[in-house]
């Protein structure tokens, strides 16, 4: 029997989000013929998954593992699950938010694809309080959707070179619509330096560049849903996280730069990319400071920036970004 590994990093304090998640697994249709293993990674969360799954029937070719660990964030808690899902051998890894919950049809429609055609999966997602899905919503996505040719199932399979460079413009994976091949992993892990924002992104990255094809599925498999999310309480524009948001996506766009032969057209989408969320950070950071804010004095002065250098580009930045924003 084929094995799937299911990584969900588990931090939360409303009661009912990860049994929900859980069960969502329990109910995928036409899977009797795979065997599961569910890896949940207690990241010190102040809700307990043992209590939470305390009433959960087992089933057979169902198996759920819980591993605690000190609170690290969710790219090491996703490592820590692959590091297992790496030693059981596994043909297929997924990963789901212990907040989301996938659609009966999620898993079938994944390895149909996996089995056939493609080595890294993803479909649309939508929120749990918004009527439109994430594909509709996003206009480059749209887009680009238009520029291509579906089958009669709704899957749509591209090279990934093509999709590669098309993933660097914008962010097509929410984490819980991803199921892929353990043979592409080759010893992959996230990038935990990115705290806040664009681990996920750049493992997209690595992942799709160690394929040859992937599938995008345009039918909604994931209902995204309420729960603790680090990114999402950090992408509210102006507020003090938001300055650690924007930092982590300039780092992004560096690492890109550094981990990926580019070409010089992309290189250039790249710096621009990598420019403006040094902008954005230069602003927070130094209007917040000002404020007499801790997280802006800290960020300001960060620790992580290559040069001491730089807190000047920050200062220059910060000014012309003011000015840009009064000729506007």
């Amino acid at each position: 029997m084929k094995h799937l590994a299911v990584i969900i990093p588990f931090y939360q304090k409303k009661s009912g989000l990860l049994l929900n998640a859980v069960n969502s697994i329990f109910f995928q249709e036409n899977i009797d013929s795979i065997n599961i293993t569910i890896i949940i990674i207690n990241d010190e969360s102040p809700i307990q998954p043992d209590k939470e799954l305390l009433n959960r029937e087992p089933v057979s070719h169902i198996d759920i593992q819980i591993i605690h660990q000190k609170n690290a964030g969710p790219a090491k808690a996703r490592n820590v699950g692959l590091d297992l899902a790496d030693s059981l051998n596994v043909d297929y890894i997924a990963f789901l938010d212990s907040d989301d919950i996938w659609h009966c049809d999620h898993i079938h429609r994944a390895l149909r694809c996996l089995e056939e055609v493609s080595e890294f999966y993803f479909c649309d997602h939508q929120r749990f309080d918004e009527g439109k899905s994430y594909f509709f919503e996003n206009p480059y996505i749209n887009n680009f959707l238009l520029t291509q040719k579906k089958d009669q199932s709704n899957f749509f399979t591209l090279e990934s070179d093509l999709f590669f460079l098309h993933l660097i413009e914008t962010y097509f994976c929410q984490t819980s619509t991803i199921v892929f091949c353990h043979k592409i992993l080759n010893g992959l892990r996230f990038d935990e330096t990115l705290t806040v924002a664009g681990e996920d992104h750049l493992m997209w990255l690595h992942l799709v560049s160690q394929c040859k094809k992937i599938t995008l599925d345009v039918k909604v498999g994931v209902d995204y849903g309420e729960g603790v999310n680090i990114f999402t309480s950090s992408n509210h524009w102006g507020t003090p996280s938001s300055i650690r948001n924007n930092f982590d996506q300039y780092r992004l766009y560096h690492k890109i730069k550094n981990e990926f032969p580019l070409s010089e057209s992309v290189n250039r989408v790249v710096t621009s990319k990598m420019e403006e969320k040094f902008s954005f950070y230069s602003y927070l950071s130094v209007k917040f400071a000002l404020k007499f804010n801790f997280l802006g004095f800290k960020l300001l002065f960060n620790s992580d920036l290559p040069k001491v250098s730089v807190f000047f580009d920050i200062i220059l930045t910060f000014f012309s970004y003011l000015i840009s924003r009064a000729v506007k």
